[in-house]
C-alpha cells in the first residue's frame, strides 16, 4: 500500500478508532482471515520479539472463519498481547 495516497486524516481517524497513537511503528497482515493466511503464524512471531516499541495490525474479514477468529482472539490474550496486536 503506497503511504502517499492514504489521507491523513483517514489514517489518524481509524487509529483513534482502535485506540493506538502512530508514536511507534505499525506492522500490519491485511487481507481476510482464514488459517492459511498465517495470522496464527504472526501472532506467535510477534510473541517472540521481546522489543516493545511497535504496534500489530492483522485487518480483514473473517466472515465464514468465526471459529479461526475466536482462536486468534484467545491467543493473543493467552500470549498477554492486546496491547500490542490489534
Amino acid at each position: 500500500l503506497n503511504p502517499d495516497i492514504i489521507q491523513f486524516s483517514r489514517e489518524q481517524s481509524l487509529l483513534a478508532k482502535i485506540g493506538i497513537n502512530k508514536d511507534k511503528p505499525i506492522i500490519s497482515l491485511p487481507g481476510r482471515i482464514t488459517r492459511w493466511k498465517g495470522q496464527d503464524l504472526l501472532i506467535d512471531a510477534i510473541k517472540k520479539i521481546n522489543d516493545q516499541s511497535f504496534y500489530c495490525l492483522i485487518v480483514g474479514s473473517w466472515a465464514g472463519h468465526e471459529d479461526y477468529y475466536q482462536e486468534l482472539i484467545n491467543k493473543i490474550k493467552d500470549f498477554n498481547l492486546e496491547n500490542k496486536v490489534y
